[in-house]
C-alpha cells in the first residue's frame, strides 16, 4: 500500500494538520476541491486552532468570494494613497462619513493583515500617525523623575517638575512619562486608536524592574491571575492577562483575547463587571497531574444529586419502568471502592472468591460482612444513559430523573449527628460505620482520626471548630435531613458535598450523546461547580489556543465514534499527557506576563483597582 492510499484513509482535517508541519500540501491540493479544503480549515479554526497555522495552504488556494467581501476598491485606493504619503483622505474617512467606524476599522485591519501589515509598519515610527496629540500640553512630574531618560524635551523645576510636550508624543515617550499629570486630556491619534495603542495613563511614574520568570512560584502565579480577574474591570484588564494564544501578531492576539476572556473567565473584554475563574480552569492551575485511576472529584449539582438518588430508587425497587430498570441492571455495576479491594481498611471476615475460572464471576473479589461498611463505587452509568437514548427512552428517563426530589447541601440527619459525635469524642461504633460507608471517599477508613482532626494525610478540610459549628447550625428542612441555611457556611462544608465520579470518561461519552455534534459546539457550562465535561472542554480549547495542536481533539473524536475499552485506555493516556503540558504552559504564560508587567512596566488608570505592578512588587500584599 503506497503513502497516498494511506493518507486517503485519514480525514481531510487530519491530513491538513499533518501536512502543515512539513509545509507540503501537494497531495491535499491534488485530491481535494478548494471548497472542501476551505471548509476543513474553517472547521479546524472553529475548533480552536489558529488560522495562521494554515495560511500557507490558504495562500495556495487563493482568495474566495467571501474573502473578497471586505475588499472595497475605494477603500483600498485610500490605503494605497496613504502609503504613498497622502495621509489626509484616509484619516478623514476614518473620522467621518455615514458608515460605522467599527466596520471601517475592521476592514482596514483585515486588509493590512492580509498585506503583510504594510500600514502598521508604515506608521509605527511616526508619532503624528501612531501616537498621542499633545501640542502645548504641560505635564507635571515628581522632582525625582530621571530627566535623562528623554532627549529633546525641556524640564522646568519648581514644586513639581514641568515639561511642555511636543505636538505629538510617541508610544515610547508615553511609557516613560506615564503617571505625569497633564493640564489637558491626552488623546490618541485616529490610527493609534485603530491599531490598539494604549491610552495614556496618569498613574504614578514607576521605574522598570527585572523579574526573573524562574523565581516566580506556581502558587504566586495563580494568585496573580485570580487578582487580575477579580480586581480589574473591562478593557483595563486585558494588558495584564496572559497571552493564551499561539498567535505572534499583536492584533490577532487582541482579537482572540475577547473570545478567550468569554470562554475561560466568563467575561467580555469590554464588560463593566469583574469576573471569576471557572472551576475547570482553577483545577488545571492547581493540579499538575490528572489521575483518573482514582476517579474524578466533581462538585454536586442538582442533576448529579437527582441521578444519584435515581440510582438508589432503582435499587430500592421504586422506579416503575421495566425497560429502563432492565438497562440499568445490564450496564451499571456497584462494587467496593478500589482502596478496599487492595486491602486498605479490609475487615478480617473478608473472603476471597476461590473459583476465578467461573465466567459468571464479577470483578469484585471480596464480600463484605454485614457488620462492616465500606464506601462503594458505581461504574457504567454513562453507558446506561447512552443505551437509554439509543432505545428511544430518553424522554421517559428525563421525566423520571426530573421528578426525583433532592436538595443541595443536605445531609441525612443521622449522618450529620454522627459527624458531630465523632468530632466531640462521643461517637458509637454504628455512627463510625455510617460515616465510613457514606463519606469513606473523603475521610478514608480511619474515620475517627480523620473526622476529629478534619484532615487526611496532608489534606486539610478546614478549621475543625468552624466545621463543627457549621454542622450544628444545619437545619431540618425535610424529615430525616438537615440543610445548610446560611450561604456563608457553604464554603466551610463544601468538601462534604463533592462527588467521586469513578467513570468520568464513560459518563462523559453518555452525556455528549450524538457524535454528529461538533466539539466546537461544546462550551464550559458552569461557573460554580467542577464537572469533568467542563474540564475536558477547556483542555481541548487550551490545546488549540496555546499549543496550536489538536491531538486531544482528534483522540476524543475517535473515541466518540468507537467507544471501546481499548479506545478509552488510549484516550486516557493522551488526555493525561496533554493535561500536564497544558498545566505547565499555562503557568509559564502567566509568569511571562508578570515579568512583562514589571519590566515595561504596564499600568492602568482605574481608580480604586489593584495596580498589578505594585501587587507583584509587594509579593501579593505580603511584603
Amino acid at each position: 500500500m503506497n503513502w497516498t492510499e494511506i493518507l486517503k484513509r485519514q480525514t481531510l482535517s487530519d491530513k491538513i494538520v499533518a501536512s502543515r508541519k512539513s509545509g507540503n500540501f501537494d497531495e491535499i491540493l491534488a485530491n481535494h476541491g478548494k471548497s472542501q479544503i476551505r471548509r476543513a480549515v474553517n472547521n479546524l479554526v472553529e475548533d480552536g486552532l489558529p488560522e495562521k497555522a494554515f495560511q500557507p495552504l490558504l495562500d495556495k488556494l487563493g482568495a474566495s468570494k467571501k474573502d473578497d467581501d471586505y475588499k472595497n476598491p475605494k477603500e483600498i485606493k485610500l490605503y494605497e494613497d496613504f502609503l504613498a504619503g497622502n495621509h489626509k483622505p484616509l484619516i478623514t474617512f476614518l473620522e467621518k462619513g455615514t458608515a460605522k467606524s467599527g466596520a471601517k476599522t475592521s476592514r482596514l485591519l483585515k486588509w493590512d493583515e492580509e498585506n503583510g501589515e504594510k500600514i502598521f509598519n508604515y506608521i509605527k515610527d511616526k508619532p503624528e500617525l501612531y501616537g498621542y496629540i499633545t501640542d502645548g500640553i504641560e505635564l507635571q512630574l515628581p522632582l525625582t523623575f530621571e530627566t535623562d531618560k528623554l532627549e529633546g524635551l525641556s524640564f522646568v523645576s519648581g514644586s513639581k517638575l514641568t515639561v511642555t510636550l511636543p505636538e505629538f508624543m510617541s508610544p515610547e515617550q508615553s511609557k516613560l512619562l506615564q503617571g505625569g499629570k497633564p493640564d489637558k486630556e491626552i488623546v490618541r491619534t485616529v490610527l493609534g486608536k485603530v491599531f490598539g495603542l494604549d491610552e495614556y495613563k496618569e498613574d504614578d511614574v514607576i521605574s522598570s524592574q527585572k523579574l526573573d520568570v524562574s523565581t516566580i512560584s506556581d502558587s504566586f502565579a495563580v494568585e496573580y491571575l485570580k487578582m487580575v480577574i477579580s480586581s480589574i474591570r473591562g478593557q483595563a484588564r486585558e494588558p495584564f492577562m496572559p497571552n493564551l494564544t499561539d498567535f505572534e501578531n499583536v492584533k490577532s492576539i487582541s482579537r482572540a483575547m475577547k473570545t478567550i476572556q468569554r470562554e475561560f473567565f466568563g467575561a467580555e473584554k469590554s464588560s463593566a463587571s469583574t469576573s471569576r475563574i471557572y472551576p475547570a480552569l482553577d483545577y488545571i492551575l492547581n493540579n499538575d497531574t490528572l489521575n483518573l485511576d482514582v476517579g474524578f472529584v466533581k462538585t454536586q449539582t442538582k442533576q448529579s444529586l437527582q441521578e444519584k438518588q435515581f440510582m438508589q430508587d432503582i435499587r430500592d425497587g421504586l422506579v416503575d419502568n421495566a425497560e429502563i430498570v432492565a438497562l440499568y441492571n445490564k450496564f451499571v455495576k456497584t462494587g467496593v471502592s478500589s482502596k478496599y479491594q487492595r486491602g486498605i481498611g479490609e475487615d478480617p471476615s473478608v473472603k476471597r472468591r476461590k473459583d476465578r475460572t467461573d465466567p459468571e464471576s464479577v470483578e469484585t473479589v471480596r464480600t463484605i460482612s454485614p457488620t462492616f461498611s465500606a464506601p462503594t463505587q458505581t461504574k457504567g452509568y454513562g453507558q446506561f444513559k447512552t443505551a437509554v437514548y439509543n432505545a428511544e427512552l430518553g424522554k421517559e428517563y428525563e421525566e423520571l430523573v426530573s421528578k426525583t426530589q433532592v436538595r443541595r447541601y443536605t445531609l441525612k440527619t443521622d449522618l450529620r449527628d454522627a459527624l458531630v459525635a465523632i468530632m466531640e469524642g462521643s461517637s458509637t461504633k454504628p455512627q463510625q460505620e455510617l460515616v465510613r460507608k457514606e463519606l469513606g471517599h473523603i475521610f478514608g477508613s480511619r474515620v475517627r482520626r480523620s473526622v476529629k482532626n478534619m484532615r487526611v494525610g496532608d489534606v486539610e478540610f478546614g478549621e475543625p471548630e468552624q466545621i463543627l459549628a457549621a454542622l450544628k447550625e444545619m437545619e431540618e428542612k425535610a424529615e430525616g435531613t438537615v440543610s445548610i441555611t446560611d450561604p456563608q457556611r457553604i464554603p466551610t462544608l463544601q468538601f462534604l458535598f463533592e462527588d467521586i465520579d469513578n467513570d468520568p470518561i464513560g459518563n462523559y461519552l453518555g452525556q455528549v450523546g450524538d457524535t454528529r455534534k461538533k466539539l466546537k459546539d461544546f462550551k464550559v457550562s458552569s461557573k460554580q461547580s467542577l464537572q469533568f465535561s467542563d474540564l475536558l472542554t477547556m483542555l481541548v480549547q487550551l490545546e488549540g489556543y496555546m499549543l496550536g495542536d489538536r491531538n486531544l481533539q482528534i483522540a476524543l473524536r475517535k473515541l466518540r465514534k468507537e467507544r471501546t475499552s481499548e479506545g478509552i485506555d488510549k484516550f486516557k493516556q493522551e488526555l493525561v499527557e496533554t493535561y500536564s503540558n497544558i498545566h505547565k504552559e499555562l503557568l509559564t504564560r502567566i509568569k511571562e506576563k508578570m515579568s512583562e508587567v514589571m519590566e515595561k512596566p504596564i499600568l492602568h488608570n482605574k481608580k480604586g483597582a489593584t495596580q498589578p505592578y505594585q501587587w507583584i512588587a509587594s509579593e501579593g500584599g505580603r511584603a
